[in-house]
């Protein structure tokens, strides 16, 4: 009985510290990385418009610099 004790011991301290390195392998390696984006010069108030009673249908209008057209997503 004591060996049985040793070994279901021994294991479940192998799989604790399997299963404590995974979660820091995988903690570490999907971590994103940090984030540098800054947001200048917002543009204020955007008009949206909801189209149509049964569809869910919603305009964003875009504008790009140097093109007098307003495009939609």
């Amino acid at each position: 009985m004591k060996l049985f004790k040793k070994i279901a011991f021994g294991f479940l301290t192998l799989l604790i510290l399997i299963l404590v390195g995974g979660y820091i392998y995988f903690d570490r390696k999907f971590t994103p990385e940090e984030n540098y984006l800054t947001v200048k010069n917002e543009s204020g108030n955007i008009p949206i418009t909801w189209l149509g009673n049964d569809k869910n249908v919603l305009l964003l209008p875009i504008h790009f610099s140097g093109n007098s057209e307003t495009y939609y997503l």
